[in-house]
């Protein structure tokens, strides 16, 4: 491969993996003993664009007055991941989102906003997934988008809201007219943050409090045999004992990790600790209220630091 095709390669390699200003690429290249010009680069440039696949483009953007340059695919997002495709597998689809117009080009607007490292103003979010948004409704929120998460099925945003200091999930749904904003910095730092926050949830719903716990399930060995076949948090542990399962976990309690152990029925016991079985307790009860038209049925969320300091 002669010098200037290596170059040409280095640089898609590069671009297609972060963002990268003129100044940056010129001192990987004096690195790596390949020094041009700056205008020998832009020359380069318009190579590389030449040389892309069709679903790739050369895109640029302006961050405190430099201007840097990376190599955009267009992503197929979809609402399903499937390991073969073949004519004898048959897609039942369960709980695979719907995938809109809207939420197809929200999902490409924050690939975009993340990889420019641009702020996210959203003007409306509608609705309560993850527990983050209990007033159902908020408007003119602006937020440092960090990554997109694929969680059963559906599509979330993991940002950092900045007027409030802390990480945020929503889900793409709940998202209402957004467009990018102003650029932010510490990208590294917010993404490390919100990294920590995910692995303390159970799923992608916040945590009633800020603490992580030991908790330990009980499951009866034929459910207890297949919870051992599948992953659930990455703090997981699951051990036989006496004949049953226990699932040993680490992290924070939430309304997904509730509504996943209803989910089992009358084949799951709370071992540990003492608030997530009272949680149970309540949300039993709760349920049985509504049954006896003793509640109204309207949308409630007791998950809440408020219900935790009346334990």
């Amino acid at each position: 491969m002669s010098k200037y095709l290596k170059r040409l390669h280095d640089i898609q390699t590069w671009l297609r993996t972060e963002p990268l200003g003129i100044s940056d690429i010129l001192k990987r290249l004096e690195h790596q003993e390949m020094k041009v010009s700056r205008r020998q680069l832009n020359r380069d440039f318009s190579a590389i664009e030449s040389m892309l696949e069709d679903e790739e483009r050369l895109t640029h953007f302006f961050k405190a007055g430099q201007k840097y340059f990376y190599i955009h695919t267009k992503t197929p997002f979809k609402s399903e991941r499937t390991a073969i495709e073949t004519t004898e597998i048959y897609h039942t689809h369960f709980y695979n989102q719907i995938l809109t117009d809207e939420i197809q080009f929200n999902l490409e607007l924050i690939q975009s906003a993340i990889k420019e490292q641009k702020r996210l103003k959203i003007k409306l979010i509608k609705d309560d997934e993850t527990s983050q948004n209990l007033d159902v409704d908020t408007e003119n929120v602006v937020v440092c988008p960090v990554k997109i998460i694929y969680h059963r099925n559906s599509y979330y945003l993991a940002c950092f809201n900045s007027k409030f200091k802390k990480v945020e999930v929503f889900g793409l749904r709940q998202l209402q007219k957004i467009e990018s904003g102003k650029a932010f910095n510490n990208f590294k730092v917010l993404e490390e943050r919100v990294i920590i926050e995910l692995k303390t949830r159970f799923g992608v719903t916040k945590n009633i409090n800020d603490k992580v716990y030991n908790i330990e399930i009980k499951f009866t060995p034929v459910l207890g045999r297949f919870i051992e076949n599948h992953h659930w948090h990455e703090s997981q542990n699951i051990k036989s004992v006496n004949g049953d399962y226990i699932l040993y976990l680490k992290c924070g309690i939430n309304r997904e990790l509730m509504g996943w152990l209803f989910q089992w029925m009358y084949n799951v016991k709370i071992v540990k600790p003492l608030l997530l079985k009272q949680l149970y307790k309540k949300t039993l009860q709760e349920s049985e209220m509504l049954v006896k038209d003793k509640t109204p049925f309207v949308y409630r969320n007791i998950f809440t630091d408020k219900f935790d300091g009346k334990l």
